[in-house]
């Protein structure tokens, strides 16, 4: 009868990719915070670029349009 923890090749292997997976896992826990700090500051910066965008074709348009 075969049991487990009898092909050391095996054992090591399994044991590499156990040790990635929680290195991956630590990697997130510590990466979601920080993405939630960044984030909004980024997503602000982008809507005010997205407004001062659109005010200037606003003001294109119109001045094609009205003018």
């Amino acid at each position: 009868m075969s049991g487990f923890g009898e092909d050391p090749q095996l054992e090591a292997s399994t044991d590499r990719w156990m040790t990635w997976g929680v290195v991956l896992i630590v990697a997130l826990v510590l990466a979601f915070p920080l993405y939630r700090i960044w984030e909004p500051k980024a997503r602000a910066e982008a809507r005010e670029m997205q407004l001062a965008s659109l005010a200037t074709q606003g003001a294109e348009i119109y001045n094609l349009n009205c003018c």
